[in-house]
């Protein structure tokens, strides 16, 4: 019987990349939660079960959860524009911060009393506090937002993972290469959750292609994961 997966937020730059290797193992029946009917479309020709629900309506969010009852859930969702134009991220900063908090709220709320095998959640590897480079997962996360927001994750399941994403680069990032360090191609972070679905028992991992900010040897070490991983076949771009 296969496993059913709820992804919210998937068809985000994590999120797409992520269906793809999902649908591409054969193992899971996949829904995929968008606020867009079109892309609600997408997924659905991929063979993904799409959820079209916005994450701030609990009260539905939490039905359709209800309905599925997945085994594992995935936290992909953000609220970044396209390229993180500097104009737009003050304005950006404060919606992706609502996200963490009163999205995620909801989620758990949404999930309830279901028992799941995995809950995973992304987070940010960038941005810890003053200490020896390169960052370890035992380091708490640079502000108090984020702190809080993990550890109510966390606490929300005996099985939570915390996915300490580097930036992101690649396709629907509007970057193509980062110099800067930290970073992650968004089909190798898609591959890193993938992974973590059947493998590793942390409760944070560092996700990023360099160790020379935050160390990857914990996510290497315990699923084998490949930082240069790119997807092998050439995939739809959601517009």
């Amino acid at each position: 019987m296969m496993k059913k997966i709820f992804i919210a937020g998937a068809t985000g730059a994590v999120g797409y990349p992520l269906v793809q290797l999902l649908m591409e193992a054969g193992k899971y029946e996949v829904y995929g939660s968008t606020r867009n009917i079109d892309r609600a479309s997408i997924l659905r020709k991929m063979g993904v079960t799409p959820i079209i629900v916005d994450v701030y309506d609990a009260k539905m969010l939490k039905a359709e959860l209800q309905k599925v009852k997945p085994d594992f859930v995935i936290h992909q969702l953000t609220d970044l524009p396209y390229g993180l134009p500097k104009d737009r991220m003050p304005d950006a900063q404060l919606k992706n911060a609502r996200i963490r908090t009163e999205g995620t709220f909801n989620l758990i709320g949404a999930i309830g009393k279901i028992k799941l095998e995995g809950f995973l959640v992304q987070s940010i590897a960038f941005m810890y506090g003053e200490g020896h480079l390169p960052h370890l997962e035992a380091e708490p996360n640079g502000t108090e937002t984020l702190r809080s927001f993990e550890k109510m994750a966390i606490d929300a399941q005996e099985n939570s993972k915390i996915m300490r994403y580097g930036r992101f680069y690649g396709p629907k990032t509007g970057f193509d290469n980062l110099d800067l360090p930290c970073r992650v191609h968004v089909e190798a972070a898609a591959h890193a959750c993938e992974l973590l679905l059947n493998r590793g028992n942390g409760k944070v991992y560092n996700i990023c292609e360099d160790s020379e900010y935050a160390s990857n040897e914990k996510i290497i070490l315990d699923t084998n994961w490949n930082p240069e991983f790119r997807l092998p076949y050439a995939g739809v771009v959601i517009a």
